[in-house]
């Protein structure tokens, strides 16, 4: 699709699983499975489980990884990688600086998941600047693997297969969803804006506008820099190109 080749920024790349829409969200406009780039709705790896210096049991460190389908034997060796390639390879709270990365992270710790995808999330180049300034972290604070990515410039790999735009709310560090709030209601009810597969929004002017409609104050979402998100995904194999 072209919006591969439309001005934008790369913002990260995912391992993460499609999850059942909560019973919360609506079954009219949704479809039974969902994609989110946000950690309030989707699991991931890395996440903050697999950082050895993280606060948590391991009971909770166990806990953590069974709900993405990581096996107790896989565990040691992804903290061990994780916590070493921490500020290199990946950065918080779940991003991923390569597809090689991201396919070598799979193929050592996560070959048998089920239903591991791939995806990479981009925002539009003119949004960038605006991104920036709200992500950039206070004196005591960490800055978070989006904004190295995104300060950095880089794109989207090209052999990836767009999968439609989220909208998302950046906040202290990580995003919201649209989803999370129930916003594709009053969305499809004002601007006749419908979630497409995966609940995500199939053009990237419609996201664009629905982004807007979510940074209303009368809109009474999260306090939050609302932008829309291309997400893209790729084949989990380097020797293979765009998923299908």
């Amino acid at each position: 699709m072209s919006d591969l080749y439309e001005p934008h920024r790369l913002a990260g790349y995912f391992l993460t699983r499609s999850f059942p829409r909560p019973t919360f969200m609506s079954s009219e406009l949704l479809p039974d499975h969902l994609i989110s780039m946000s950690g309030c709705l989707a699991e991931s790896v890395p996440d903050t489980w697999c950082l050895d210096w993280a606060s948590m049991t391991e009971a909770q460190r166990q806990e953590d990884a069974a709900a993405f389908g990581v096996s107790p034997s896989s565990i040691p060796g992804l903290v061990a990688w994780a916590t070493e390639e921490f500020d290199k390879s990946w950065g918080w709270p779940n991003v991923l600086y390569s597809l090689d990365t991201a396919r070598f992270l799979y193929t050592q710790f996560l070959s048998n998941v089920p239903d591991v995808r791939l995806l990479g999330l981009a925002l539009p180049e003119q949004l960038a600047p605006q991104f920036v300034t709200e992500a950039t972290p206070g004196p005591t604070e960490g800055e978070t693997g989006f904004l190295t990515l995104i300060r950095a410039g880089a794109q989207l790999a090209p052999t990836g297969v767009s999968i439609g735009w989220e909208v998302l709310g950046f906040e202290h560090g990580s995003f919201h969803s649209w989803l999370c709030n129930g916003l594709q209601v009053p969305i499809f009810s004002e601007l006749l804006i419908r979630p497409g597969p995966n609940g995500l929004i199939g053009e990237a002017q419609a996201a664009y506008r629905a982004a807007e409609y979510c940074q209303q104050p009368e809109v009474a979402a999260e306090p939050a820099l609302w932008l829309p998100g291309l997400i893209v995904e790729y084949s989990l194999s380097s020797g293979s190109g765009a998923a299908a």
